[in-house]
């Protein structure tokens, strides 16, 4: 009895300080729980509101989703194409009952698009609390039309929505309708998470009976929950419900319930599997959606082979969670909880017997073949497509993610995995390839200048996404460079990160375009010596360098560099004492390294030196390391983030210039190509919605194909023949430079140098001729069968 009270007692010390825990935490980061949320109508079953405009406003009654600004009002007008002259769309926002306007807006005719959300600046504080009147008035255009709004059944609305007033009670309709709101606290949600806590409080305190078959029902109630409440709640996080395919949720929430089966057959305790798949599928998904915040990808698979390079790149982001992560963790704890206090207490040592110990093996071995089964359903048949999910391709391949759920999708990409053979392969194809295009190599000659090959770290112009406007030129010296260069953009296909993809491709000459979309060649292809760039310029008597200002293990360089064959490679230890910028040492230190191992070569010998660049790397959200230094800013689309790297992007032009400078006035012949890995991933997504919105003229399909160009230049200190405007893929990058340079390249550069002029674009999300012609991907292997070939040749069958 007395021990029973001493637990107890202590349970309650530990809840107290729980709740006290929580309180302080609640109190100190009130942005845990406040929010950025839009909320909108679809319209599936729209139609218009018609009535008499003159004589009646339009008025819809709403409550605020919460407490906080309303950013945005949405709204949807429709009438005859050019019909939209002269005349304003006013609205008038008030609290119900009151005449007073707290605002008035009024929105020229002109600036209205027509069947879609028209987005309208409030930026009005509401209170959850209250209810709101959104008067609305049409005018005629100048032609005598009447634009009429458009409505929704209640049913396919939004809950914001109250009553629609439109000269009557429309009691079954409301106005299609945008909330878009910011730093938005909805105080039902702090309600529910006070209760989450008290109940964590509340089982912290006080255990269950001792009796056993009371602590196993109520083990297998938490077995049955996990899924069906954490697990919703998980997949929510980065899935946007009404993407989500119609029976995605129950297969995602079934194969958790299939992986609670393989763990309790293998632990054999109730509590034990609770917990582990509680603290798994957290912890997963929580990773997903941090990957996915700054990444703008999820993570997959491959990635787990890169889970050492991610670690040393995330500094930087804002790890603030919000308030679905909060109530997420919150569910998460409560049952982990509930489920530890559902052990069995040992009294006394238990003796294993032989009986217990084959039973114990018979679970594990019952496991191991569910596991096995299971995945052989899920990855090795169609089964997954047969019920209609699918693994999207190119642009949108995110939503292979967002409409199938995470573990779906994961199966799909492991399906994806698979592909990686080329079937259609023949060696002797490949040796005839190699032999017609070997003829083509021109003599070594004594004159081949020095080549320096620099990818710098998200190196990019934000204004080829659109009508982006800066307040100062952020590569002045580079885009002034005209005599003996060539200026151009290099398609990659990585956006937002995965630099390995873009060297590998630049390097080596493969495409991704040939790989699944989630493979990391660094990582899972080159496990040998691979021909490159590297062992052309060996060929042609170059002494090799690489540096990269990093940790050697980075996406496995240290290995990957020595069997690309690079003579010497620097790493972050030989660049003690050197200048650091944002995030790693700046750009101008590495460049004065090159001119080091340029002074230090023997006379007469040649050096190729491949420098990759770490100061532009992302995260944008940390303080600038010298606010002086950055000044840029966008002016049409404002984000701090943007400004930053804005800046960073004039520090690199700098450095670059110095570079420049410094080889103009050597004697010797040097050709210098530099080019980005990919673009930054700024976190708010509005950012890149309003470049968007103000580009006219531009198409959706082109301004995610802009998202993945990044600019190059190749200069030299002698005379080379000049070109504006190049548009390549990134694969093309050494043929291009060894063409440029004069220098003898193997079969597979030359094979590219021609494949270059008929299709200069192959990324993974597609491929462009030389008409201009965009293709997409077939999804059956069957494109560019010689390509292929190669690739296959000298990346597998060595």
């Amino acid at each position: 009895m007395k021990k029973i009270f001493s637990e107890r007692k202590y349970g309650i010390v530990r809840a107290v300080l729980f709740m006290l825990m929580i309180t302080v935490l609640l109190t100190l980061h009130r942005q845990w729980l406040v929010s950025d949320e839009v909320n909108f109508a679809t319209g599936e079953n729209r139609w218009n509101l018609d009535g008499d405009y003159e004589r009646n406003t339009v008025c819809q009654i709403f409550r605020p989703y919460g407490t906080g600004e309303l950013k945005k009002i949405g709204i949807v007008v429709t009438a005859p194409e050019d019909s939209m002259q002269g005349g304003f769309l006013t609205i008038t926002l008030t609290e119900k009952g009151e005449d007073e306007a707290f605002s008035i807006i009024q929105i020229p005719y002109e600036e209205i698009q027509l069947d879609k959300y028209t987005e309208i600046d409030v930026s009005q504080q509401v209170s959850q609390w209250k209810e709101y009147e959104l008067r609305i008035k049409l005018d005629k255009t100048e032609n005598g039309t009447q634009p009429q709004l458009q409505a929704c059944n209640k049913e396919d609305g939004i809950s914001e929505n109250r009553t629609l007033y439109f000269g009557e009670n429309k009691e079954t309709g409301q106005l299609l309708l945008l909330y878009e709101y910011e730093d938005i606290l909805d105080r039902m949600k702090v309600v529910r998470i006070v209760i989450l806590c008290l109940l964590i409080a509340f089982f912290i305190a006080f255990p269950f009976p001792d009796k056993k078959w009371i602590r196993n029902i109520v083990g297998i109630l938490v077995l049955m929950t996990i899924p069906y409440l954490l697990g919703r709640r998980l997949e929510l996080l980065s899935a946007i419900q009404i993407v989500l395919l119609p029976n995605a949720m129950k297969w995602n929430i079934g194969m958790m319930y299939g992986l609670e089966i393989i763990l309790l057959l293998c632990f054999g305790s109730i509590s034990t599997t609770a917990i582990v798949t509680d603290v798994f599928l957290t912890v997963l998904y929580t990773a997903n959606y941090y990957v996915y915040s700054f990444r703008g990808e999820p993570i997959r698979i491959s990635d787990i082979s890169a889970a050492g390079t991610a670690a040393q790149v995330m500094g930087g982001y804002d790890y603030t969670p919000n308030d679905h992560l909060i109530f997420a963790w919150g569910i998460a704890i409560l049952l982990g909880v509930i489920a530890w206090r559902c052990r069995i207490p040992h009294i006394k040592k238990t003796v294993i017997t032989p009986k217990k110990w084959i039973l114990r093996g018979s679970g594990i071995i019952a496991a191991v073949l569910t596991a096995i089964v299971s995945y052989h359903m899920f990855v090795d048949t169609d089964l997954l497509v047969k019920h209609g999910f699918e693994n999207v391709t190119g642009f949108h391949r995110n939503m292979t993610y967002l409409q199938n759920g995470y573990l779906v999708a994961t199966c799909l990409d492991l399906q994806d995995m698979k592909d990686i053979e080329y079937a259609d392969y023949s060696a002797e194809r490949a040796q005839e390839l190699q032999e017609e295009y070997q003829k083509m190599n021109t003599p070594i000659t004594d004159d081949m200048p020095n080549v320096i090959m620099i990818m710098n770290e998200s190196f990019t112009d934000l204004r080829v996404l659109g009508n982006l406007e800066i307040s100062e030129e952020n590569l002045g010296f580079i885009y002034g460079l005209k005599k003996n260069t060539i200026h151009g953009y290099a398609n990659v296909s990585t956006w937002g990160g995965g630099t390995c993809k873009t060297e590998f491709e630049a390097l080596t000459g493969n495409t991704m375009a040939f790989f699944p979309q989630s493979y990391y060649p660094y990582m899972q292809g080159i496990k040998g010596p691979t021909e490159s760039l590297v062992t052309v310029m060996q060929a042609n008597g170059y002494k090799t360098y690489s540096m990269h200002p990093e940790r050697r293990q980075n996406w496995n360089r240290d290995k990957v560099y020595k069997y690309l064959n690079f003579d010497q490679s620097l790493w972050k230890e030989d660049f003690t004492g050197a200048r650091y910028l944002h995030h790693g040492v700046a750009d101008v230190e590495t460049y004065k390294k090159i001119e080091e191992l340029y002074e230090q070569k023997a006379a007469g010998e040649r050096i190729f030196v491949f420098d990759l660049t770490m100061q532009n790397h992302s995260g944008y959200s940390r303080e600038a390391d010298n606010e002086t230094a950055y000044s840029i800013h966008a002016v049409n689309a404002s984000d701090a983030e943007a400004d930053l790297f804005l800046s960073l992007i004039k520090e690199s032009d700098d450095a670059f210039s110095q570079l420049v400078n410094y080889f103009e006035q050597q004697d010797e012949k040097v050709i210098i190509c530099m080019f980005g890995d990919h673009h930054p991933q700024i976190e708010n997504e509005d950012f890149y919605n309003t470049i968007y919105d103000q580009t006219e003229g531009m198409t959706e399909e082109e301004f995610q194909f802009n998202k993945y160009k990044t600019p190059f230049v190749i200069w030299a200190n002698y005379e080379i023949e000049e070109q504006e405007g190049m548009d390549i893929s990134s694969n093309y990058l050494g043929a291009l430079l060894l063409k440029t340079a004069g220098i003898p390249g193997n079969a597979y550069f030359n094979y590219l140098e021609q494949l270059m002029e008929e299709y200069p674009v192959i990324t993974i999300n597609g491929y462009r001729d030389s008409e201009g012609n965009v293709y997409s991907w077939s999804g059956q292997g069957d494109e560019f069968p010689d390509y292929r070939t190669l690739q296959y040749k000298y990346m597998f069958d060595k």
